[in-house]
C-alpha cells in the first residue's frame, strides 16, 4: 500500500468557514438527512453523507466558537470528513459557475477557501469518494490490472508512467468491493488525493474509449469530479508522475501567514505589550542597580564614585537583558506579552529557548538603535519584527480559555 495521511490538518479564517464552510456542508447534510429517510434514498452514501456531515458541522462549529472573523483556525480532519468537506465545496463551486452564487464576495471567499485547503494538502492525504460499483467490476479493475503490462501500458497512454499507483489502487478497489456487504450501486473508496487525480488524468487521456462503453468512462470521471477540486487536477498535472505533483505545487503544510498556534497579534496588543516591557525592564534594572549600590556603600562606606558607578551599570545591564532573555525562553514570553496574551514561539509553537532567545534579544538590541525594529510587523502580513525573521520565531495572541484545534 502506498503511503497516506489519514489525517488532514487545514488552516482558516474563521470567517470563511462560517460564511463558505458551514452553509456548504449543511446544505449537503440537510439534503442527505431528507433523501436517507426515503426509500428510494436510504442507500449507504446518503447514510455516510448524513452521519459524517454531522461530524464536520460540529467540529466546524466548535472551532470558530468565540472567534473573530479574521482568526485562524485549525481544522483537522479525517479521510471521511474531508471527503464530505470536498463533496459540499464542489457542489457550491458548481453553483457559483452556474450564476447561482449573486454574492461577488462570496464568491471571492469560496475562491480563497478552495485554494487555502487544496493547495496545502500533500498529494499523500487520504479522502474518501464513492464510485459506482458495476464500472469499477466490469470496467476500471480490468484495465488497472492491464497496466502493469508494458505493452498494453504504451497503447494506453504516452508516454508510459510510473503505474505503481494504479497497482495500489487495485487493491483499494478490491478491499472497498469486499467490504460492502449490502451490494450497493456506490462503493465507498479511500485513497490518496494524488491517486485519484493521476486516475481522473489517465480515464481523460487514454484511449479505453474505443474498447469499452464511453458511458463507463463518464461514470467515473463524474464521480471523482464530484470530490476532486479542479485546483487538486491542476496540481497533479497533466503527467501522471509524482514529481509533476511536487513541481506544481507548493510545500505543504502551514501556510507563511498563518502562526503555528494561535492567531496573528493584534497591532495595538504588541505595541503596548512592548511599552509595558520597556517600563517594567527599566523599574527592574534600577532595582537591581540600587540594590547592589546599597550593599556596596554598607560594605565599605567609602567607596569611590567610579566603584559605585561601576557597581551600578553591572547590576542593571545584565537585569535588563536577563529581564527579555530568560521570560521569552523559559516562560515563551516576557511578563508585558504574557498579561496581554501574546506568547512567542518557535515554529512549531513550543517555547524558543535560550539560545533563540539570546538571538531574538541581540538583533533587537542591534537594530533600536537605527529605529528598525517594532514598526517592521505593520507591514507584513505575518507580523513579524526583524528580530523574529532572524530567528525563525513567531509572536502570536492566544485568547483566554480558548483552543485553537477542531478534530
Amino acid at each position: 500500500m502506498q503511503t497516506e495521511d489519514t489525517v488532514a490538518d487545514i488552516w482558516l479564517p474563521a470567517g470563511h468557514i462560517q460564511r463558505i464552510v458551514e452553509p456548504a456542508v449543511a446544505t449537503v447534510v440537510g439534503r442527505a438527512h431528507s433523501l436517507a429517510r426515503s426509500a428510494a434514498g436510504s442507500t449507504p452514501f446518503f447514510t455516510w453523507a448524513a452521519e459524517t456531515g454531522n461530524d464536520l458541522l460540529a467540529a466546524v462549529r466548535q472551532a470558530t466558537v468565540n472567534r473573530a472573523m479574521w482568526e485562524q483556525v485549525h481544522l483537522r480532519l479525517d479521510a471521511d470528513t474531508l471527503g464530505l468537506l470536498a463533496y459540499s465545496l464542489n457542489a457550491l463551486r458548481s453553483e457559483a459557475e452556474r450564476g447561482s452564487v449573486a454574492d461577488p464576495l462570496q464568491r471571492q471567499l469560496l475562491d480563497q477557501t478552495r485554494r487555502s485547503i487544496w493547495h496545502s494538502l500533500p498529494e499523500t492525504t487520504g479522502i474518501v469518494c464513492f464510485l459506482p460499483r458495476g464500472a469499477i467490476s466490469e470496467f476500471l479493475l480490468p484495465r488497472l490490472q492491464l497496466m502493469s503490462s508494458p505493452t498494453v501500458e504504451r497503447l494506453l497512454v504516452e508516454p508510459a508512467p510510473d503505474h505503481r499507483w494504479a497497482d495500489d489502487l487495485v487493491v483499494r478497489l478490491r478491499r472497498a468491493l469486499d467490504d460492502e456487504e449490502d451490494f450497493s450501486e456506490l462503493v465507498r473508496l479511500q485513497a490518496p488525493l494524488s491517486s485519484l487525480a493521476r486516475l481522473h488524468d489517465l480515464l481523460t487521456r487514454s484511449r479505453w474509449e474505443s474498447w469499452d462503453p464511453v458511458t463507463q468512462i463518464d461514470e467515473i470521471r463524474h464521480a471523482l469530479a464530484r470530490v476532486l477540486d479542479p485546483l487538486v487536477l491542476q496540481r497533479a498535472g497533466r503527467a501522471t508522475g509524482a514529481e509533476s505533483w511536487r513541481a506544481a505545487s507548493p510545500a505543504p503544510g502551514r501556510p507563511e501567514t498563518i502562526p503555528p498556534r494561535g492567531q496573528l497579534p493584534p497591532h495595538g496588543q504588541r505595541f503596548l505589550a512592548s511599552v509595558l516591557d520597556s517600563v517594567l525592564a527599566f523599574v527592574g534594572a534600577m532595582v537591581a542597580a540600587f540594590s547592589l549600590g546599597m550593599a556596596g556603600l554598607m560594605a565599605d562606606p567609602s567607596i569611590s564614585d567610579a566603584t559605585l558607578e561601576t557597581l551600578v551599570l553591572v547590576a542593571a545591564y545584565p537585569a535588563y537583558f536577563g529581564y527579555y532573555v530568560f521570560t521569552t525562553a523559559f516562560l515563551s514570553g516576557t511578563p508585558g506579552k504574557l498579561l496581554l496574551g501574546l506568547r512567542v514561539v518557535d515554529e512549531r509553537g513550543e517555547r524558543p529557548g535560550l539560545a533563540r532567545a539570546v538571538g531574538r534579544y541581540l538583533v533587537m538590541f542591534v537594530l533600536s538603535f537605527l529605529a528598525f525594529t517594532w514598526w517592521w510587523v505593520l507591514f507584513r502580513r505575518d507580523r513579524r519584527a526583524l528580530h523574529d525573521l532572524a530567528t525563525g520565531l513567531w509572536v502570536v495572541y492566544e485568547a483566554p480559555n480558548s483552543s485553537n484545534r477542531a478534530a
